[in-house]
């Protein structure tokens, strides 16, 4: 996910611009209704999409915490299939370190 932040800053400043902004308003106000644009895909994990093509993967943690897993332009079906399995696996190894106490947050101040 890092490296498709890096990419897009560099490369497509407007496109980074629009994802920032679109966790914003998700970190604000919860989940758009406008499934177009964010849609649920499994029981935890959801999908943000931007007009620019580009998806990202995330799921929730109390207090309106949005944990990005997976970044990627539109994939294909299969690709789509395995980051969302991927994803899944991630969401699982982060509540499991929560859990445990094993797991370090940093905020941005």
């Amino acid at each position: 996910m890092l490296e498709l932040a890096v990419h897009l800053c560099r490369d497509n400043p407007p496109e980074f611009a629009r994802l920032m902004h679109a966790f914003d308003v998700l970190a604000e106000t919860g989940p758009p209704h406008n499934t177009s644009r964010f849609r649920r895909l499994t029981r935890d994990v959801y999908e943000l999409k931007t007009r620019g093509g580009t998806r990202v993967l995330c799921f929730f943690d109390e207090g309106r915490v949005v944990v990005c897993s997976e970044g990627m332009t539109k994939p294909k079906q299969h690709r789509l299939t395995l980051a969302v399995e991927q994803a899944t696996r991630t969401r699982w190894r982060y509540l499991n370190a929560k859990r445990a106490r094993e797991l370090d947050i940093l905020e941005e101040t």
